[in-house]
């Protein structure tokens, strides 16, 4: 058994986010957020009407949350 170890260095740039924005050549002044702090929603219902069979379909149903400033958020369901 090899008990060798090696030592690794710490890089002497890290490389963040705007960095590669700027890389890329784009202005990323819209990731900025200055203004909201927390974004939330309280008790939201959302239905629709089914095309084919015309019956109505909830698609959220009495939901709330929050999100905070620099979180992500994504609301995903069956496609």
């Amino acid at each position: 058994m090899n008990n060798t170890f090696t030592q690794l260095k710490e890089p002497r740039h890290t490389t963040t986010m705007s960095d590669v924005e700027k890389m890329i050549g784009g202005d990323y002044a819209q990731l900025t957020n200055t203004n909201v702090r927390s974004f939330g929603w309280k008790n939201v219902t959302v239905k629709v009407k089914d095309r084919s069979s015309g019956s109505t379909k909830t698609l959220l149903n009495d939901v709330s949350g929050l999100v905070k400033g620099g979180e992500l958020l994504a609301l995903m369901g069956p496609s």
